[in-house]
């Protein structure tokens, strides 16, 4: 499935780009995505935690329908501020599931360091995309500028994490 809606956003992306589509249709393909695959992945999660932990799916549900709430509650009381915790948050699981992928253990710094540095790295290289989406829903814009010190930023932070990680385990060039 993932296959098949990476085909279509390139293909979506390719016409944009070459003028074939207007923007409206990229924008619902997005949130199609979203509401299919983010929905997906989401319930996958609750999936696994249940298994990990046999909370039960009441319990799961009904703490996922408020969280989701409560991001609703806060998108329209402070936008930029609901957007930038929902990217936090976000950038963290994506981060944790980096290092899960790899068999790695992480901490909380490390998962946000490394999900931020991935995510600011996106937001420079499209930053035009980027500022469209994000002004749209927050009438805010972030300078190019801004994103690439953050990006540098974030990469020695994540080089300085790695660095210590390795010294602390002991491992050697030869092994990694």
């Amino acid at each position: 499935m993932k296959f098949i809606a990476s085909i279509l956003v390139f293909i979506v992306y390719v016409l944009f780009e070459i003028g074939l589509i207007t923007y409206k249709p990229v924008l619902i393909l997005n949130l199609l995505l979203i509401l299919s695959l983010g929905l997906l992945h989401g319930s996958n999660d609750l999936a696994i935690y249940k298994q990990v932990t046999g909370t039960k799916w009441k319990f799961l549900m009904i703490n996922y329908g408020i969280v989701a709430l409560i991001f609703i509650l806060s998108y329209l009381i402070a936008p930029l501020l609901c957007l930038i915790l929902f990217v936090l948050v976000s950038a963290y699981h994506f981060g944790q599931e980096l290092y899960e992928a790899e068999g790695l253990k992480s901490t909380l710094i490390e998962n946000l360091i490394l999900g931020i540095l991935i995510f600011l790295l996106m937001f420079t290289f499209n930053v035009e995309e980027f500022n469209q989406v994000f002004d749209n829903l927050t009438s805010f814009q972030v300078s190019e500028i801004t994103l690439v010190i953050l990006s540098v930023c974030f990469s020695v932070a994540h080089l300085i994490l790695m660095a210590v990680k390795i010294k602390k385990t002991g491992v050697t060039y030869n092994e990694v």
